[in-house]
């Protein structure tokens, strides 16, 4: 039903992830920067969350960091073809909370550096070549509701 509710077919995101487990794993010698801090890390994957519901539903650990405002910046540790295919299993079975390959850290900005200087990266689904560095930030306050008949100290016109 989540998946439903956010527009995705459950078997679909399955078959997307067989399909790119099915090929060697690449990894990639990331610079993060953590709020500035460096966090240089080698891997085949970075995933940064910021819906709550999707990560809920996709059994990825990380809704502390979303619950507290902040990024989930989830990285999957140098695995073998078949540990990824393992992993992808017990996403599929049980979620991935409490795995051991998978380094969850949580950060108000983010700054992914890497090599070459143009990336493939997925947004809500769709695919696309980025620049790096990318820079992920959570703007607190920065989206104004405007509620049409409200004054500002909440009576009703």
């Amino acid at each position: 039903a989540a998946y439903r509710k956010l527009g995705r077919s459950r078997w679909a995101s399955y078959l997307s992830v067989a399909f790119a487990l099915a090929q060697p794993p690449s990894l990639m010698n990331v610079q993060l920067a953590l709020d500035g801090v460096p966090f240089p890390r080698r891997t085949p994957l970075v995933f940064v969350g910021m819906n709550a519901d999707q990560m809920d539903s996709f059994s990825i650990p990380g809704k502390t960091c979303l619950d507290s405002h902040l990024l989930a910046v989830c990285v999957i540790r140098p695995l073998r073809m078949l540990e990824l295919w393992r992993l992808g299993i017990r996403a599929f079975i049980r979620g991935l909370d409490g795995s051991s390959e998978l380094e969850v850290v949580c950060a108000r900005e983010l700054e992914v550096s890497m090599r070459p200087k143009r990336v493939r990266v997925a947004l809500d689904g769709e695919t696309v070549i980025l620049q790096t560095p990318l820079h992920y930030r959570l703007r607190t306050a920065a989206l104004r509701v405007l509620v049409r008949g409200a004054h500002s100290d909440g009576r009703q016109q």
